[in-house]
């Protein structure tokens, strides 16, 4: 194969890109829920606003790409490193646990967090041709994750 050639690319059935694209519309929704509901809203800056609106573009993206997507970019994409984000768990907790004066809110963030990251972990037991929909929502909860560890060592540090 030369260097300019690409692999064969089979995209997704009508039914697994739709799936798909469902399960985006819903990560959508639930990230903002998730604001909505620990009152981030009241009190974000333009930074924090802006890590914030990570997981919207991320998943906007996986929406308008699941067209042209198959199972060969779930075999470069799914890779996770569950062992760094594991370590930046641990780090970040630890860091918390010296700051006794944590508000509810930093608890609620890392808290959600860590569950995001045991929800990417586990396994379902589905059929073949709604695996990449399991991976697709796996993905969504490590990006959950990730953007709340993030947001919270901002706030660590701005504090």
């Amino acid at each position: 194969m030369e260097g300019s050639e690409k692999p064969s690319h089979r995209p997704y059935e009508k039914s697994i890109r739709t799936a798909i694209q469902i399960v985006y519309i819903i990560a959508i929704v639930v990230w903002i829920i998730i604001l909505y509901a620990l009152h981030i809203y009241r009190k974000i800056d333009p930074v924090g606003f802006a890590l914030l609106a990570i997981p919207v573009f991320v998943f906007a993206i996986g929406f308008v790409n699941v067209c042209k997507q198959g199972k060969e970019i779930e075999k470069e994409m799914f890779r996770a490193d569950f062992l760094a984000l594991g370590l930046l768990f641990v780090s970040i907790l630890i860091e918390w646990r010296k700051e006794k004066s944590a508000d509810k809110t930093t608890s609620w963030l890392i808290l959600l967090a860590f569950i995001f990251i045991i929800l990417s972990i586990i396994d379902l037991w589905i059929t073949y041709n709604y695996l990449s929909v399991l991976k697709h929502s796996k993905s969504i909860f490590q990006t959950y994750a990730a953007v709340l560890l993030l947001y919270v060592l901002y706030l660590q540090l701005k504090a």
